[in-house]
């Protein structure tokens, strides 16, 4: 899963070094069906924290710290990426969901900037004792002018 949509307030942050993204720490959250991201206005965790799952049936709100994720540069895509390591949820106690986002959570910035977002393309629910995974969670920057 490729991180679709990167905000605009990270791109900011970013560009001012007020984000590293080989130290800073990240974690992602999942989010209900009746989200939609929003590059522009949706900035801070707390912009989108109503639509955060709540806790519950295996997920506990605040999501999970990502882990691995060492910076590559691809010099023939002209692209940085950090692969980190895949995060399971197991449904437990009832049904997990219904999902359809995840967001990227730069935790050690001061307002808990959102790195990006990422749309599933479909409703998950996750039936009891079953696992979500989300694998390959790839923050992709161009480097060149190209989309």
């Amino acid at each position: 899963m490729t991180i679709s949509t990167l905000s605009n307030r990270w791109l900011e942050e970013k560009c001012k070094k007020n984000v590293n993204e080989e130290t800073d720490t990240f974690r992602i959250i999942l989010l209900d069906t009746t989200f939609t991201f929003d590059r522009d206005t949706h900035e801070t965790e707390a912009d989108i924290q109503s639509h955060e799952l709540a806790t519950g049936n295996g997920y506990t709100q605040g999501g999970q710290t990502l882990s691995g994720g060492a910076l590559t540069r691809d010099d023939t895509d002209d692209e940085m990426n950090r692969d980190w390591s895949d995060v399971t949820w197991t449904a437990s106690g009832g049904n997990l969901g219904p999902t359809r986002w995840c967001a990227i959570i730069d935790d050690t910035h001061a307002n808990n900037i959102i790195m990006g977002c990422s749309d599933f393309e479909q409703d998950i629910t996750v039936a009891d004792g079953q696992d979500l995974v989300i694998q390959d969670i790839l923050k992709q920057t161009r480097t060149n002018n190209s989309p």
